[in-house]
């Protein structure tokens, strides 16, 4: 389960749909109180917990140390005070790419947590970045010159997706892309 714990219900709300559009599916529980986070977590087994800093702020983090956590802070600070535990830092006030990417990022790391598969079943960032290049019929040359990377970089890439994934048809990558929302069907291709 993914529990949002922030107390503004217009950021909760926002967190709650774009996460229902990356990731369908899955139960995702939004709370505003510190209250509500310690019943839910002794009740439910949590696989991500995207929380305020202040909510935090009032929580032993060593019981959250077995959980994927994203601390959400309002704004970038001058100084950041890190703690023991391992999370990351989600700002609110950062660009929609940003956020999209720490969030698609924790999604995947819920997965392989909670699935216990392999770690190189997951596609790096820079190989979805490729797949979604290769779906969108864009040839290496193409990629390499988009992505600021040689042409052999991306045929590196393409065997490694290959191998991790088991797909070896453009077809087929598309198929991937569309299903795991790297690319949308009204994407030109």
């Amino acid at each position: 389960m993914i529990v949002i714990a922030i107390s503004s219900f217009i950021v909760r709300k926002g967190l709650a749909d774009i996460i229902k559009e990356l990731y369908p599916g899955k139960k995702i529980m939004s709370i505003g109180f510190i209250e509500e986070l310690n019943f839910i977590q002794e009740k439910n087994n949590i696989s991500l917990l995207l929380a305020s800093a202040e909510i935090l702020s009032n929580i032993d983090l060593y019981l959250l140390k077995d959980i994927q956590l994203i601390k959400l802070i309002n704004s970038r600070p001058d100084y950041i005070e890190t703690d023991n535990i391992n999370s990351e830092l989600l700002f609110l006030d950062d660009t929609e790419s940003a956020i999209l990417h720490i969030l698609k990022r924790n999604l995947a790391l819920m997965d392989k947590n909670s699935s216990g598969s392999k770690p190189e079943s997951v596609l790096s960032d820079r190989e979805l970045d490729i797949v979604r290049e290769v779906a969108l019929g864009n040839t290496n040359k193409e990629i390499a010159d988009k992505l600021f990377i040689s042409a052999h970089t991306v045929i590196t890439h393409r065997k490694n997706i290959t191998r991790k994934l088991g797909i070896k048809t453009v077809s087929g990558l598309t198929v991937y892309a569309l299903l795991n929302k790297l690319i949308k069907m009204s994407d030109s291709l």
